[in-house]
């Protein structure tokens, strides 16, 4: 199925909070991949 998840950045800076928010995305991206990786190589 399709997995989606959703990032919150928190600033008073727009652009700040934006930028917060792509990369805790990244972020849980990258760790979920490494984690698909663990599990299929057991």
């Amino acid at each position: 199925g399709i997995k989606e998840w959703r990032t919150v950045g928190s600033s008073t800076n727009i652009i700040k909070a934006s930028w917060l928010a792509l990369v805790d995305s990244l972020e849980y991206w990258l760790l979920k991949q490494k984690a698909l990786q663990n599990s299929s190589t057991k």
